[in-house]
């Protein structure tokens, strides 16, 4: 009697042990995903991963990093748990495991209205002025699908700029982040034009370590991310 009350102690300690109390997800100014406004941490994803952190009795830090780029390097030194909202690639998959979708991000290209561009040809990849968000999924496809002339920026709003002003000849860049920068410049939709080149899931990457120290999470957060998913 006394070594089964005990193994059931053991047990129940060793659950609780496993289930994480609190997490830190490390996010970009992203908007309308993920931005800071007046030191609060808001946007779409940031609401939906509150909804995440109450069904899961979680207490979620949201932590405001400058880029994608030192978001992943945060990831690798342990300095974050977790990444919000992102799409996937090999460099994350090796440190980071994916969650469910969260939504969908649009990848496109937006150049101004008179332009005709055939972004796939050997030319637009050779001569094409390009501006797109640094270290973001955005980014590495355009290098690693031999785009040369590439401007990377964290400012959104200079994207608009560039563009303005012909420095750049095109914007590529995720669909809802370049619409509510383009609602802050003085451009209306009428002025561009936008080519979809693919559509991303978008979720949450949760850091290894993080979870080998909490084996069940990822099972229990993907159950109540499905819920919220449009």
């Amino acid at each position: 009697m006394r070594i089964t009350l005990a193994l059931f102690i053991f047990l129940f300690i060793d659950n609780v042990a496993a289930k994480a109390e609190s997490i830190t997800l490390g996010y970009p100014e992203f908007q309308p995903f993920t931005y800071t406004k007046d030191g609060v941490a808001l946007g779409v994803g940031i609401e939906r991963l509150k909804d995440v952190g109450k069904q899961l009795k979680l207490n979620v830090i949201f932590e405001p990093i400058d880029s994608y780029g030192i978001a992943v390097r945060f990831l690798r030194e342990n300095k974050i748990d977790g990444l919000a909202l992102a799409s996937r690639n090999d460099e994350r998959d090796e440190i980071a495991v994916f969650s469910q979708p969260i939504t969908s991000n649009n990848w496109i290209w937006i150049t101004r209205k008179q332009h005709k561009i055939d972004f796939a040809s050997e030319h637009a990849k050779l001569h094409l002025r390009i501006s797109t968000y640094k270290n973001a999924n955005t980014h590495t496809w355009l290098s690693e699908n031999e785009y040369k002339s590439i401007y990377p920026t964290t400012d959104v709003n200079a994207m608009v700029r560039q563009l303005m002003h012909n420095r750049v000849d095109t914007i590529f860049l995720a669909e809802e982040v370049f619409k509510q920068a383009l609602k802050r410049s003085k451009w209306k939709p009428s002025d561009i034009k936008i080519h979809l080149e693919v559509s991303k899931p978008f979720g949450v990457y949760i850091s290894k370590l993080f979870l080998q120290q909490h084996p069940n999470f990822m099972v229990r957060l993907n159950k109540a991310i499905i819920p919220l998913t449009p």
